[in-house]
């Protein structure tokens, strides 16, 4: 499955797990299924760890890309989107540039510790996440893979 998405913190902290060739159309979905979790939020801010340590390609589309992501990451729940283990350099560049199109809070990280240190510094109403557990199967809410012929 190339894109996993579950809770880390239910309602606070959502976690996408990036698996092999993303496409364009897996990338659509997903910022779909984000949006509509910012919009359960509840009023506090929602913030989002991609990890994408077992990620092999990811979509060279830019502008599609920022568009299709664009309404999500400019919701007012959106707090911040930390990414883990981008190998790519090309990749840690788009990331960034798309941030600061969308004047989104995003950092990148090598480890998923790393990450959730800084979440937990930033965010002082959340619990410790060195508790909490990467989503495993059961905790897992969608998975989104585009079909074989594409």
């Amino acid at each position: 499955m190339p894109i996993e998405i579950g809770w880390l913190v239910e309602g606070r902290v959502s976690y996408y797990n990036y698996t092999g060739n993303i496409t364009v159309e897996e990338i659509q979905e997903a910022s779909r299924i984000g949006l509509m979790l910012l919009e359960q939020s509840a009023g506090s801010l929602m913030h989002t760890i991609q990890d994408n340590r077992q990620m092999d390609k990811f979509p060279r589309e830019f502008p599609v890309l920022i568009k299709s992501v664009r309404e999500s990451l400019q919701h007012p729940q959106m707090g911040w989107m930390l990414s883990v283990g981008i190998q790519e350099d090309i990749i840690r560049f788009v990331a960034t540039l798309v941030s600061k199109v969308t004047r989104t809070r995003h950092r990148v990280f090598t480890t998923y510790e790393e990450a959730i240190t800084f979440l937990n510094s930033v965010d002082s109403e959340l619990p410790d996440l060195a508790a909490y557990t990467i989503p495993s199967e059961d905790r897992i809410m969608y998975r989104v893979s585009a079909p074989a012929n594409t």
